[in-house]
């Protein structure tokens, strides 16, 4: 990779004899003129001409190569001088990385929308998820069960809780403890109390429960109780 100074005085051209496959104009501009446009037209020995601006680059078809390079500048754009870089493999310049730049025939061009006409449409591919605090849901399910008074219910058996059971919603019409524990409740004495549901109320909410695969319902002595629970079986 070979840098050279460029000096096109009068509009006159130059040679460069340099193997390589990759131009680059490095930067350019009209003397005397901050605003002319420093063009040039670069011609490989084995391709055709390129009219380039400063900052840009081209490089000739994979396989290809140059042994001398013609540069003139475009007509009528007066004395040019900068600098260009001829070689072969790869080259980057980090000044311009994630940078642009408008020029003065995109002035009013550009325009932001946001209308139902105008708004770009957009799918949520299926294979997004949103995730939670709770682990990934197999299926939800429900259950009614009335509970009579002074009695245990089962309300989730052993056999649909493997891998543990997360409580959306219970609701019961009377005063209910909810007992969990490893075999199925069938005393008010079994297991843990989950909570204890005073009439008409409902809960607990997103309760997970992944240590007690039997769960029941206990309706004090005083009424029987009817309920309803939401729950998911992971």
């Amino acid at each position: 990779m070979q840098t050279y100074s460029l000096n096109l005085s009068n509009g006159a051209s130059r040679s460069f004899s340099t193997d390589g496959d990759l131009f680059v104009y490095e930067s350019g501009q009209v003397a005397g003129d901050d605003k002319a446009s420093a063009r040039i037209i670069v011609k490989p020995d084995s391709g055709g001409e390129i009219t380039l601006r400063p900052g840009q680059q081209f490089r000739l078809p994979k396989g290809s190569s140059a042994m001398q390079w013609y540069v003139r500048a475009v007509e009528g754009s007066g004395d040019i001088t900068g600098f260009i870089i001829i070689g072969a493999g790869e080259f980057d310049d980090a000044n311009t990385l994630n940078t642009f730049k408008l020029d003065g025939t995109f002035t009013n061009a550009v325009k932001v929308t946001n209308t139902d006409v105008e708004r770009v449409p957009v799918s949520l591919d299926s294979n997004q998820s949103i995730k939670t605090e709770a682990a990934p849901m197999s299926f939800t399910s429900y259950r009614n069960l009335y509970v009579s008074a002074g009695n245990v219910s089962p309300l989730i058996l052993p056999a649909q809780n493997v891998n543990g059971v997360i409580i959306e919603s219970l609701y019961a019409s009377a005063k209910t403890t909810f007992l969990a524990q490893r075999g199925t409740p069938v005393t008010s004495n079994d297991g843990a109390i989950i909570d204890v549901f005073l009439d008409g109320t409902s809960g607990p909410r997103r309760a997970r429960i992944a240590l007690a695969p039997g769960m029941g319902l206990y309706a004090s002595a005083a009424a029987a109780a009817d309920t309803s629970l939401l729950y998911t079986a992971r």
